[in-house]
């Protein structure tokens, strides 16, 4: 058996101790599958990689997490009003809503004067953050010169959509950028698109989606874009600040530290 302490420090100065009891199970034990409902809701997709060789893929940074040129695509929900809905988020700049099927996925893309695109999950160099319910992201490639592009992205705090904010500096003269958002398919996962259980790729955009919205924004200046359920008479940059402020002020309530100083 393995124990693991837990302190949860709540506002007030609280703190709350559990001593967690963990059975000591080998890494590449094998699970046996359950006999009765569905297969799915009883065995992980990724059982074949019980015992592989693992690599840190994410590092604390004071209050974030961050991850450099990452792989992994919609790892991170963004969770805002009491709703199923949420954002999925990606280790680089490609999206997803989630709403029982209604959702569809969200990308970007940056268009020269010259015509030379280049989709931001494809960017030369990508350092993503994520903290306090909001994934930000740090973008630069030799193709935008000295230009750099820092995103934002946080759920809103009492509707059903999210708000993207797009800070560029020195970007070339003309930079456009182009946004996609569609592929819901109105079908509901076997498990609302939980990690290891539906696949991998159930957040893509369909070959044969109908419903693409495009738009296109001048990246001169800094720029946001709502996606989701909000009113035509909404002011964008009050919608963002909105969203942070409830953000940041759920997260206050509770904090986690961890390891266990008297462990060490």
């Amino acid at each position: 058996m393995s124990y693991f302490h837990l302190n949860l420090i709540l506002k007030g100065k609280l703190t709350v101790c559990c001593l967690l009891m963990l059975p000591a199970i080998p890494l590449n034990a094998q699970r046996e599958a359950k006999q009765i409902g569905d297969f799915k809701e009883s065995i992980s997709l990724n059982e074949h990689l019980r015992g592989t060789k693992r690599t840190l893929q994410y590092r604390p940074d004071g209050d974030e997490f961050v991850c450099v040129n990452g792989k992994n695509r919609y790892t991170r929900a963004l969770y805002g009003s009491h709703s199923p809905f949420r954002v999925e988020t990606s280790d680089r700049p490609v999206f997803a809503f989630y709403n029982n099927g209604r959702g569809g996925n969200i990308s970007f893309k940056v268009i020269l004067r010259d015509g030379t695109e280049l989709a931001l999950d494809c960017t030369g160099h990508c350092e993503s953050r994520y903290s306090a319910g909001k994934r930000t992201y740090y973008l630069t490639d030799p193709s935008w010169g000295k230009g750099e592009l820092r995103i934002s992205v946080l759920a809103l705090a009492d509707m059903d959509g999210a708000i993207w904010r797009f800070s560029p500096s020195n970007m070339p003269k003309g930079a456009i950028l182009r946004w996609q958002h569609g592929g819901a398919t109105g079908k509901r996962l076997s498990r609302n698109g939980d990690m290891g259980v539906d696949p991998a790729d159930c957040f893509e955009l369909p070959a044969e989606a109908t419903d693409l919205v495009t738009g296109e924004l001048s990246l001169q200046k800094e720029v946001y874009l709502v996606r989701g359920e909000v009113p035509e008479d909404y002011n964008v940059r009050k919608l963002y600040q909105q969203a942070e402020a409830a953000s940041l002020a759920l997260a206050s309530h509770f904090k986690i530290e961890t390891p266990d100083p008297d462990s060490l």
